[in-house]
Formats: structure tokens, sequence, C-alpha cells
């Protein structure tokens, strides 16, 4: 059959047994035939609404009615668009009450229809790579998997060698490997600094040292230090006075000696004194000291201009700038500190893995300096933007490192585990063909004729492919003749006696 009316007449005879409908063939009018006159056809059907209406008693309803682009489905079968065929769904036992849809179309109960759906899509152009092609979800819009593919017998099938098999149900981990750098952690690295100019008197952290959270590296002299303290100081001594002196007024005027006016001045004099010690004391909280060593600073009037470098966590001292007796300015680097427990490695994606790769995903390093050691970790962070230069994603993972064998700026490679699942489905390579637009399989129906079935395709061994959408555990697939029954496909050769060239 390879007609135009043909061709329509058995795609809608495909489409109605995706939804579970039955189309009974009807012979044509000859045109210019009169028309049979309808009395019944306002009358409600079996369904309860018109017959006239009603696509399971009028099934021509589906060819002139067309497609709802907005929904995805057949016009004559929307229920959002047309409420009042919700009825009729639900005479035929098709519906959906938790997602308001039939069953037959709601693709949250039955994830293949995402796939094999008949949305309605505008033609795109299809990506030219295999790796490409082996990522692309299937589109929408293909009509692929309404075609039936009918050989002349079974004796044809035997002749050409269509073989099937049953689809693999197994653990499969899908992995891509990137070229890697390892890096310090930037978030656990720290270039230390004094706060103020002076002159180093004491550098106590050697080069590769590890050293404590807290731990003094270097001490500065600084004179800034010292005035600041001496007016912490100055500010405590003045601020006992006036809260003596408030004492006296307070009191006098309880005798009767005093006056109101003279608490009034003692109580500002003392806010005053109160405001400036504690100016003083933020200062040197700015300068780097503690809540603790302000508090020592004033209590044993200590105006030591000595400054010290503190390590903000552990780790290990990799820069050692500072010198002793050099004199520094304020902000000038003197050490850098980083906690190498934890190493990071800076990942290049390729462009055609870049939608595939996300936080979360387990990543193995090998570094080119240590064959035959590896690195586990999980990738923390991706890039938003392809790199112009190399159109590659820039990723990031991270690693443990308690022993210290990954150094940064080391080469290796990583293998990122896209993912691993115990129960993947898997189908010979030579199985998936590419009809244009979507991978898709073939799958017996009866013994003479077989039906295309688009899938999205996840990762691939050198044998197999693992599909996501598409196929379930119990489902066959052709294998050896695929090929074949895609250039059949493609051909629109449709129908019986489609192989008869070949006998």
């Amino acid at each position: 059959m390879k007609s135009k009316d043909a061709w329509l007449g058995l795609t809608l005879v495909a489409l109605l047994a995706g939804f579970g409908y039955r189309l009974h063939a009807q012979r044509r009018a000859p045109p210019g035939a009169p028309k049979a006159p309808d009395a019944t056809a306002a009358a409600p059907c079996e369904h309860t609404i018109a017959r006239a209406d009603c696509p399971f008693c009028t099934p021509a309803l589906l060819e002139t009615r067309g497609w709802c682009a907005g929904h995805g489905v057949p016009e004559a079968l929307c229920t959002r668009c047309h409420r009042d065929l919700i009825p009729a769904f639900r005479a035929k036992g098709d519906w959906c009450a938790e997602h308001a849809l039939p069953e037959t179309q709601c693709a949250r109960c039955d994830p293949r229809l995402a796939v094999t759906g008949p949305a309605a899509a505008a033609p795109v152009a299809g990506p030219t790579t295999p790796t490409a092609r082996r990522t692309s979800p299937p589109r929408p819009g293909c009509r692929t998997h309404a075609e039936r593919i009918q050989l002349a017998s079974p004796e044809v099938v035997a002749q050409v060698g269509i073989a099937t098999a049953k689809v693999l149900q197994a653990p499969f981990r899908d992995l891509v490997e990137v070229v890697a750098q390892v890096a310090y952690p930037a978030d656990r690295r720290a270039e230390l600094s004094a706060r103020l100019g002076g002159l180093v008197v004491e550098v106590r952290a050697a080069l590769g040292q590890w050293v404590t959270q807290g731990e003094v590296l270097a001490v500065v002299d600084a004179p800034e230090l010292g005035a600041a303290k001496a007016e912490l100081v100055s500010a405590g001594a003045l601020l006992d006075v006036r809260a003596r002196n408030h004492a006296r007024e307070v009191e006098l005027a309880e005798r009767g000696v005093g006056t109101q006016r003279a608490v009034l001045e003692a109580d500002t004099r003392l806010a005053e004194a109160r405001a400036e010690l504690q100016r003083a004391a933020l200062r040197l909280r700015a300068l780097g000291l503690s809540a603790e060593e302000v508090q020592g600073v004033r209590r044993a009037d200590d105006a030591d201009s000595r400054l010290a470098v503190r390590a903000p966590f552990a780790g290990v001292v990799v820069t050692r700038d500072a010198v002793q007796g050099e004199v520094v300015q304020a902000g000038e680097g003197l050490l850098t500190i980083v906690d190498t427990r934890t190493m990071w490695a800076l990942l290049d994606v390729p462009e055609a893995s870049l939608a595939r790769v996300g936080p979360g995903q387990p990543v193995v390093l090998t570094v080119h300096a240590l064959p035959g050691e590896q690195f586990g970790g999980r990738v923390t962070w991706v890039s938003t933007a392809l790199d112009p230069r190399t159109r590659t994603l820039a990723a990031r993972a991270e690693l443990r490192n308690d022993d210290g064998r990954l150094r940064a700026n080391a080469f290796g490679r990583a293998q990122v585990a896209l993912s691993d699942r115990r129960d993947a489905l898997m189908v010979p390579v030579e199985a998936v063909q590419w009809e244009g637009c979507c991978n898709v399989v073939f799958v017996p129906d009866g013994a003479d004729a077989f039906r295309p079935r688009k899938v999205r395709l996840g990762g691939a061994t050198a044998t197999h492919v693992e599909v996501l959408l598409g196929l379930e555990p119990d489902d066959v697939v052709v294998t050896v003749g695929a090929f074949l029954l895609r250039t059949e496909l493609l051909k629109g050769s449709i129908g019986a006696g489609c192989c008869e060239g070949e006998e």
C-alpha cells in the first residue's frame, strides 16, 4: 500500500490503537454522492454525548478535526479544550481522577506517553554527530511510533535474517572521562597579611608546616596598635573616674547638698566616657584582636605594640614571604595556608556531555604522576557557560586528601559517573537506529510485522546502549535486521509486500 489514502488510513488506525480505541475501516463514498440523512447525529450516544461529537461513535472526527497543538492530542479527544468529552471518557472507563485526564493521555501515570505521546511540535534541525544523536531526546512532533512495517509473510522475515532479543535488565554505570587538574580548595585557603604596617619581629611558621586554628604564625611590631591600645587604657581610666564622680553627685543630691543639674552633667560625662571606651575597643577588634584580648588589654593596662598574625583554620603553610626584620605595609602578604585534607579537581567537560554532568555525581580521579592510584569524590559545581575557546564546560569535584598525596596543579583524568543503576534497561547497539529525528527500536507486532518505538537513550558500552524511556523490561526488540527495517521506514514502504522484490 503506497498510495496517500492508504497511508493515511493506516496512520489513523495506528493512532487509535495507541489510545486504546479501535477504528473500523469505512469505505469512502464516491465524489458527488448524496449524503445519507443522519437523524440521530444530535441524539446522545451510549457515551452520554451527542453522537456527532463523539470520537468513539464517529471515528472520522479524528481526521476532520486534526490535532490540538496546545495539548498534543487529537482535537476530537482533547478534554482540556472540550470539557463536554469528559463524561464520554468516564463512560468508557478511561479517566485518571488524580490528574483530571484520560488514562490514555496521562503521561504522569504512564511515563512512556512522554516519549511516544502525539504532541505537536515544529520541525527542528537534528543533531549531526553520533554522540549528539545518542543523547538527543525524542521529538514529540515525530509520528514515527504510529507507523507499522508489514512484511509479506513470516517466511520473508526468516529469509532476510531478522533476529530479536529481550531487553536486558542489569546493573550499569554510565561514565564520561574528562581532563582534570588538581587545585587547592579556594574556600580553605587563606592569604595572611598584617592589618597594620610595621616591623616583622618574629616568624614562627616554617614552609610546609602544619598549623592549628588560632596558632600565632608571625608577629609584627606595629606602632599604630600600641597607640590604639593606649587609647583603650586611657578610655577605661576616664570611665572609672567619671563613674566615681557620678556616684558622688548622686549621693550629694540625695543628702540635699548637691543639685539635680550636677547629677545630669555627671550622667552626660559618664555616657561620653562609655562611648569613648566602646570606640577604642571596636578599633582594636578591627585590627584583629579578639574580644577576650581586648578585655585583657584593659585589665592589664597593656600598650604592647606587637600584633600577632594567627591561623584562621588548620592547614599547611604553602607560602612564606615574611622575613624577620623586614618592614611591611598594611595588607602586605606574609604567609599562605591551605587545608589540604580536601582538594579540588578542575574538570573540562566536553560540550556533548554538558547536559548530563551535574552536582552530586561520583568522580574517580587518576593522576599522571601517581599511576595506579585512584581518588574518589563528587562533583560540587558546574559552570553555567562554555569556554568560547575550548568549547568545554568547567566543573569542580571535591576529593579527600587525608594522606596528602594529591598535589596542586597535577594533571590527570577523571571519570564522572553520570548514572549508576542496578536495574538499567540495556539493548544491543545494533537494535537502536536513527531515523532522522529520533532514536528508535523495532518491536514485533505479530509474526510478520514490526512497529518502531521511540526511545530516549542513556549511556553506552561497546556492545549495549542504556534505554531511559520507551521500553519495558519484558519487551523484545529487533537486533539483526534493524537497519533493514529502518530503511523500509524511511522509504515509506508501509504495508504487505514491501520486501517482495527481494524474494
